[in-house]
């Protein structure tokens, strides 16, 4: 088998020595077209693949984000009537609704930060796997 191979080499090459060179040059012409077409189907299989990881994170990063979202105004309501009820055990306590109105502002821009970084961090791997 070997003898074939070696037999099947030596006639390609002696065939294109007797080419002329523009001949040549549409065979290496039709071989590159040949290459570039079928790269250019691997690298749409790839890019669909990529869309759907990119779509498959961003559906992530939405669920999570929003549960993130959710769980932490939970805590803060929770940690704000605990504190109002030590208010009301405790008049030493001064509770004043413009602060908490301020609180307010401040958790939700330090939510957004703690959220978005904590589920990018969960589901950066799935960037790991893009081409």
């Amino acid at each position: 088998m070997k003898t074939d191979q070696t037999n099947d080499l030596t006639t390609g090459l002696y065939d294109l020595r007797n080419k002329n060179v523009n001949e040549l040059a549409e065979i290496i012409k039709a071989h590159k077209e040949s290459k570039q077409k079928s790269l250019s189907k691997i690298d749409k299989a790839n890019e669909i693949e990529n869309i759907k990881q990119m779509k498959k994170f961003a559906e992530s990063q939405g669920e999570c984000f929003n549960m993130c979202r959710m769980n932490l105004q939970e805590r803060f309501k929770k940690d704000l009537q605990q504190y109002k009820n030590l208010n009301n055990n405790n008049n030493n306590l001064n509770f004043d609704e413009n602060n908490v109105i301020n609180l307010e502002k401040k958790y939700s821009n330090l939510e957004q930060e703690l959220c978005f970084d904590a589920c990018s961090k969960k589901y950066k791997y799935l960037f790991n796997e893009v081409v």
